[in-house]
């Protein structure tokens, strides 16, 4: 069969910010089309949180949206002739996605943030929110303080629970701050009430 080989995938937006802002916009519905909402099946329609669960929805969609992947499409137009020249695996397998890297590796390594709020974690290899990335440590976020005493169970990063805990690690650190800053502000009034007696 002959199949038509999508890879190196990189997102080139306009140098026109009004056309680059719709085409950001474009691609991040497309995302949240195959990874949310995508499909008849109503319980399938589940919010999609690990990398894996995220690259087996692409490869169910045929959807690039890393450099490492690709795609083998069967082109439909074309009369089915001669046989398919690549060896056929031992074992069955679904060969329309992987995430090896590609023969031409693509120029730029760092994929291009989709949203202006959202960038790109090197090391965990992850979209988080800009106001959610100074609080994203080596420490991993535990199931339970149970686990977190016993250094057991974490979850996946880049799951919709890990963000939860995130974002509690971002809120005790604000509350934290407002209690320093209110003891601050007590312990300025008090002097100056000392000062005035």
């Amino acid at each position: 069969m002959y199949r038509k080989r999508l890879d190196n995938f990189r997102s080139h937006h306009s140098d026109n910010s009004k056309r680059s802002n719709k085409q950001k916009s474009r691609f991040q519905r497309a995302c949240r089309s195959v990874f949310y909402n995508r499909g008849n099946n109503k319980k399938s329609q589940r919010r999609v949180d690990s990398l894996e669960e995220k690259l087996q929805r692409a490869r169910q969609h045929r959807f690039l949206f890393l450099p490492s992947q690709h795609i083998n499409k069967p082109i439909q137009h074309v009369n089915y002739h001669n046989p398919f020249r690549r060896p056929a695996p031992r074992y069955p397998r679904d060969d329309s996605i992987s995430t090896t890297s590609t023969s031409s590796p693509a120029t730029n390594s760092q994929p291009v943030p989709v949203e202006d709020e959202n960038i790109w974690h090197d090391k965990l290899g992850i979209w988080i929110p800009n106001s959610l990335l100074p609080y994203v440590t080596e420490e991993p976020v535990y199931i339970s303080k149970r686990q977190a005493k016993l250094k057991g169970q974490h979850f996946t990063p880049g799951c919709a629970y890990w963000l939860d805990g995130i974002k509690k690690r971002k809120e005790a650190h604000e509350l934290a701050l407002r209690q320093q800053k209110d003891q601050e502000a007590n312990d300025n009034a008090r002097l100056t009430l000392e000062k005035e007696l």
